[in-house]
């Protein structure tokens, strides 16, 4: 994964820990694949902090919100992370 600032690194490598946490605890329902029954939104998703956090979401669990009010980065990063994770579904939101 990518990490270009201190803080997008640690904003997902806080995640991942609590997502982690979540499953070893079980504490949230699973799918065959592993990944978390239920959604997730990230608002400000094409920013630097918010782009890693969807990467690892779209890994993660299945459904992930994308919100942004840059709809072209919105779709490059749809596409970006759809070559990574393929099975992940993914929404658009743009909000002008």
């Amino acid at each position: 994964l990518p990490i270009t600032t201190g803080n997008s690194y640690s904003a997902s490598a806080a995640l991942w820990a609590g997502a982690d946490a979540a499953r070893r605890l079980g504490l949230v329902p699973l799918d065959r694949q592993g990944k978390v029954k239920g959604k997730a939104m990230v608002i400000g998703a094409t920013g630097a902090i918010g782009s890693a956090c969807t990467r690892l979401l779209a890994q993660a669990v299945e459904e992930v919100y994308l919100v942004s009010i840059e709809s072209a980065k919105l779709l490059t990063l749809k596409e970006s992370i759809l070559k990574d994770t393929p099975d992940a579904r993914l929404h658009l939101a743009h909000k002008p």
